[in-house]
């Protein structure tokens, strides 16, 4: 008996062994000066979905993540967020995320490559203060990035903090990735679900990799081989490219990587603000929009178009309980036009906006 019990307990220690090995393995790898340890999760997760956010006037994240964590088969994904130094201090905006069930990364501290303004590579003529806004995203973006691989998935989707997500966006993103590329996973650099290119392209997985240039890096899908390379190009340029052209520069480079355009485009830019300090004037320009971006493929539509079972559609001076868009609703003392009315909607990536006792 007493042989029999060790037998067990042996046995029973190695398959806890081999299970915490399974689960738990510790990687390093030391990229242009940064030497990194975490530890790598084997998870039965479909893909990370990565978000970058930066202080804004009017912050878009939480409107993004909640829709995001709206659609039916968000459990399958993990949701990361990096708050950068500029939103570091956003604590409220961080529990918030946290509680839709994101893991949110807070960028306490200044890149020691921003440290010293002396040291820093002034490049396309731009004021130092533009320098290092965009060297601060090249930065964020490599250590997100980084942050992703620990869940061990095959693909990564990478998003800025203002894009809006189509229809059950994540499940559509995981199958385009996974059965629509029509390349070894070794040759693919990434797929753009965003397009601000104005021409005219069929539906499908279309290969852009001689018309890159209107995608950004606003909602990039890769697969998890290709990461560590693109850490490293990134880290060891961190000045001389925003992070669409250090990608752009790196496919061109490599000449067997392709780039994929999702058509249609899975996530639509709200073109309300950028995260660099400049004049209003400016801002007023950014109207980044996809003309390829389709909320419902199903509906073929733009938008949702819901149902009214009951034949009523709304009155004026319904109160806001029976109002059929409840998504927000705002008192604007007496300003009731349109425009602030869509304004105070796109803020919050609402897809629809009404206005009662307006003009």
């Amino acid at each position: 008996m007493f042989k029999v019990v060790l037998s067990l307990s042996f046995f029973s220690s190695l398959a806890l062994l081999t299970i915490g090995l399974y689960l738990f393995q510790t990687q390093r790898f030391t990229i242009s000066g940064y030497s990194t340890s975490y530890m790598a999760i084997r998870s039965n997760y479909k893909m990370v979905v990565a978000i970058r956010t930066a202080r804004r006037q009017h912050p878009t994240v939480l409107g993004v993540v909640k829709r995001l964590a709206s659609e039916p088969s968000f459990r399958d994904y993990k949701l990361l967020v990096w708050q950068s130094y500029s939103s570091a201090d956003d604590e409220e905006i961080r529990q918030t995320l946290e509680g839709l069930g994101a893991t949110v990364f807070t960028q306490r501290d200044v890149y020691p490559e921003l440290s010293n303004e002396d040291r820093i590579k002034i490049t396309y003529g731009d004021p130092l203060n533009q320098v290092k806004w965009r060297t601060n995203h090249v930065l964020d973006f490599a250590n997100l990035l980084e942050r992703s691989l620990q869940y061990n998935t095959d693909f990564i989707l990478m998003l800025e903090d203002d894009m809006l997500p189509a229809k059950n966006s994540l499940d559509k993103v995981y199958l385009s990735l996974h059965y629509d590329v029509p390349i070894r996973a070794d040759l693919l650099g990434y797929v753009t679900f965003f397009s601000m290119s104005q021409f005219a392209l069929p539906n499908g997985m279309i290969d852009i990799t001689t018309m890159i240039g209107a995608e950004g890096a606003c909602a990039l899908g890769f697969h998890s081989s290709f990461a560590p390379r693109l850490i490293k190009h990134l880290r060891t340029h961190p000045y001389d490219n925003p992070v669409d052209i250090a990608l752009w520069l790196l496919i061109e480079e490599d000449k067997q990587l392709h780039v994929f355009e999702r058509i249609p485009n899975l996530f639509q830019h709200i073109p309300k603000e950028s995260t660099l300090i400049r004049p209003k004037s400016i801002l007023n320009n950014f109207e980044d929009r996809s003309i390829r971006f389709v909320y419902d493929e199903n509906n073929n539509s733009l938008l949702i178009h819901p149902s009214y079972d009951d034949g009523y559609i709304g009155c004026f001076n319904d109160v806001e309980i029976f109002s059929d868009l409840n998504g927000g609703w705002v008192h604007m003392s007496g300003s009731y036009t349109i425009s602030n009315c869509s304004a105070f909607c796109m803020e919050r990536l609402y897809l629809f906006m009404g206005i009662q006792s307006g003009s």
